[in-house]
């Protein structure tokens, strides 16, 4: 099943997210980027919600310029939630080599 997954944190453009899924996740669900940074750290993230998006762009197998796709929206595990994003950008900053100052 295709997917599209945003978030709206500053990340480094390294980070990947599926685009395609066996099945629908379900919110609370946690996905992993599927970028390994050096220290073999990837960066987990919540599913909060789950929106299905028309994407006139797409033409289906029936020749219709339209498809449905489900957006899914991902923030900071539980973990982070506890912690300040500042905080967040300080260790997403060490792992990515580029220091805090690159995203916040």
């Amino acid at each position: 099943m295709q997917v599209i997954c945003h978030t709206n944190l500053d990340l480094d453009s390294r980070e990947i997210f599926p685009d395609s899924l066996p099945a629908l996740p379900h919110v609370g669900d946690e996905i992993a980027s599927g970028h390994k940074w050096e220290n073999g750290v990837s960066v987990h993230f919540k599913i909060v919600s789950i929106t299905w998006k028309m994407d006139p762009q797409i033409v289906t197998e029936h020749g219709i310029n339209r498809a449905w796709f489900p957006h899914i929206e991902l923030h900071l595990t539980s973990y982070w939630e506890k912690q300040s994003l500042r905080d967040f950008y300080i260790w997403y900053g060490a792992v990515t080599g580029r220091g805090a100052s690159a995203f916040i």
